[in-house]
């Protein structure tokens, strides 16, 4: 065995320790990160989606509200602009904090949950 190898062997930590450090065969740290990206992910198509679905619920409204017969009429009319400035941001962002709360608690490790980290060990 060289030198270079029994140093590798004696400075890496033994199997059963770094399996006691990490629950669920991953570490703490990548599996926050796992999390963070996942949920800011959902967080960001999420922000995109609920603007568009807003917008359009703010334009039927409009078109509902004002007994315009298409879209084209509502050009001029200053109070959907009114509408798009402030209910479509504000609701996008509150949808994407609720995705994001969502997708944070349902990624949360379960205790007692199997992975396939786990099941090697």
């Amino acid at each position: 065995m060289s030198a270079w190898w029994r140093r590798v062997k004696r400075l890496a930590p033994h199997a059963s320790a770094v399996r006691a450090q990490h629950k669920h065969g991953v570490a703490p740290e990548m599996r926050k990160a796992k999390r963070i990206a996942l949920a800011a992910l959902a967080a960001g198509a999420s922000l995109l989606v609920m603007g568009w679905i807003l917008s359009e619920l703010v334009v039927q409204y409009e078109i509902y509200a004002t007994g315009a017969r298409s879209r084209a009429e509502l050009g001029d009319d200053l109070g959907l602009g009114i509408l798009l400035l402030i209910v479509v941001p504000i609701g996008s962002f509150a949808g994407a904090v609720l995705v994001w709360c969502r997708v944070w608690s349902a990624t949360k490790p379960r205790p007692g949950a199997a992975n396939e980290h786990s099941a090697n060990t």
